[in-house]
């Protein structure tokens, strides 16, 4: 069995390997309790030889500043 998932250009996938497996993950073997993380991609290939039971978790990826007050503890926006 073969699934693809398509990714916007500010997503990652992770995929986890919960029952069954081998899977080709884009190409990479991922052994039964695997796991792996797919970023900068535009899609996930899996494919399956036998029954298997996954996780996927798309996940939306962001970069953000974190500025520092004048104790040096971090605060997500700028601390005067």
């Amino acid at each position: 069995m073969t699934v693809n998932h398509i990714l916007e250009n500010t997503s990652g996938v992770f995929v986890y390997v919960l029952e069954g497996g081998p899977i080709r993950l884009n190409g990479h073997r991922i052994v039964h309790l695997g796991a792996a993380k797919i970023i900068e991609e535009s899609g996930v290939n899996i494919q399956a030889e036998w029954d298997t039971e996954l996780l996927l978790v798309d996940v939306l990826l962001i970069e953000i500043e974190i500025y520092y007050d004048w104790k040096m503890e971090p605060c997500l926006f700028h601390c005067l």
